[in-house]
């Protein structure tokens, strides 16, 4: 089995918490940090492949939105992120799906015991997997001479439009 690398951000350690330890328990290896700054120290520390994001990561300020810059450098560096957040407005939804993110949840839609989260993020490494696998049948087929090209179906970043339609099941559940 591989092991997919996990960051869990939010300010929240009850919500960190929920999310690292129903996500180890499917076998993810999983990072958390509490602020942008941690966020970014963990990016660089570790090969991340996933990034589950809070738009508010101040216990204290209501209006900070250090969760969008954190999107926005996740975004350069083409690294997938889901947002859960419980403080989302339609125009910060719209924004985060501009910066590429996979999806935009609420985390009252993910409930407290962690079983959707790890459902969807089960779904995104499915995809991930899926998408390895057509890099690497591309590479063995140029490597012996063939032509070939490079469909969005290899793409490894972003993976918003190949997920949209799975992760609204798994939350209608």
């Amino acid at each position: 089995m591989i092991h997919r690398n996990i960051l869990v951000v939010d300010d929240a350690s009850d919500w960190r918490d929920l999310f690292q330890s129903s996500l180890q328990r499917s076998k993810y290896r999983v990072d958390t940090a509490a602020n942008l700054k941690e966020a970014l120290e963990r990016l660089i520390q570790n090969n991340i492949e996933l990034v589950i994001v809070d738009l508010r990561l101040d216990l204290i300020d209501e209006d900070n939105r250090d969760g969008m810059a954190l999107l926005k450098e996740l975004n350069r560096r083409s690294i997938n992120a889901l947002v859960v957040t419980g403080y989302g407005t339609a125009a910060l939804q719209r924004e985060a799906k501009a910066l590429e993110c996979i999806t935009f949840i609420s985390k009252t839609s993910i409930g407290h015991n962690g079983n959707k989260l790890k459902k969807i993020v089960n779904e995104i490494f499915a995809e991930i997997e899926s998408r390895d696998r057509i890099r690497t049948k591309l590479t063995e087929d140029f490597v012996r001479g063939k032509p070939i090209g490079y469909p969005a179906e290899a793409a490894g970043y972003p993976l918003r439009e190949s997920l949209s339609k799975k992760v609204e099941a798994v939350l209608e559940d």
